[in-house]
């Protein structure tokens, strides 16, 4: 049974700040991507833990699939359309 009282909450407020991390505001308001070496050194693990949350959320799905959806925000501050 899914609980709201997990700790699901704190892991998409996470989610969340790493997904701000992975774009680069620009003083002109537009915006761009990490390069390549940043995200190597830096995010590497952080986007591995985010996977590795994803692939538990699909085991065990969390309160209204919070961390699902913060999982899809990182992908997609990682690779915007």
């Amino acid at each position: 049974m899914r609980s709201q009282y997990s700790d699901a909450h704190y892991i998409t407020s996470i989610m969340h700040a790493l997904s701000h991390a992975l774009v680069n505001v620009l003083p002109r308001g537009e915006t761009e991507l990490l390069t390549e070496v940043d995200a190597n050194e830096n995010l590497v693990p952080a986007v591995q833990e985010v996977e590795r949350y994803l692939s538990a959320d699909r085991l065990v799905p969390s309160y209204h699939n919070i961390v699902t959806v913060a999982g899809i925000e990182v992908r997609h501050s990682r690779c915007p359309s």
